[in-house]
């Protein structure tokens, strides 16, 4: 289904599955026009990780190694960031012992994952009927929990996060963004 070019049929499934959000990891090669090609589909979300650690201040830093855009027709991506760096997680052992154990990773197919966890926070915030009489104002009508559509889970995580400060390239490589997002 991702296989074509430029994620045509990604974009055709979604748009057949309205109730749907996909999630793609933009990749971990930190240079400019360097999204996957299946991250770069116009209605799927791309994922690039912050660089983010335990105790870090720099919540706003997009990691060094987390692939950017634009993609092939000029559009801006990865369409969210999420913590990706340092992440711990749980160790398969790839046999049929049972342990505990943990391991800690770093990249976009980390914070991919925590977006996607997000994404059913929010959808469940729209399903939740204990939540609607509480908070909605009596005055609407359609003061009621409903079933949201991938796009606006899709509108709801692009357009609720905050704003990065930086593209950590390292030193001097950095590039502060703008108040529009925009390089300056």
């Amino acid at each position: 289904m991702v296989g074509s070019y430029y994620g045509q049929d990604m974009d055709k499934w979604l748009y057949q599955n309205m109730d749907s959000t996909v999630f793609f990891a933009a990749g971990n090669v930190g240079s400019v026009r360097s999204i996957t090609r299946e991250s770069s589909s116009k209605n799927v979300i791309s994922v690039g990780s912050s660089h983010t650690t335990l105790g870090s201040d720099n919540i706003t830093y997009v990691a060094f190694y987390s692939s950017r855009g634009p993609v092939y027709d000029n559009r801006f991506k990865p369409d969210i960031v999420s913590p990706g760096h340092q992440l711990n997680a749980a160790r398969a052992s790839g046999t049929s012992s049972q342990t505990c154990d943990t391991v800690t990773y770093t990249g976009t197919s980390m914070a991919t994952p925590a977006a996607a966890g997000v994404a059913l926070m929010v959808r469940q915030y729209f399903l939740d009927s204990r939540f609607w009489p509480a908070t909605c104002n009596s005055n609407y009508r359609n003061c009621r929990a409903f079933t949201p559509s991938g796009v606006l889970v899709r509108a709801v995580m692009v357009h609720g996060g905050a704003r990065m400060t930086l593209f950590d390239g390292g030193g001097s490589n950095s590039v502060r963004l703008g108040k529009e997002g925009v390089c300056i």
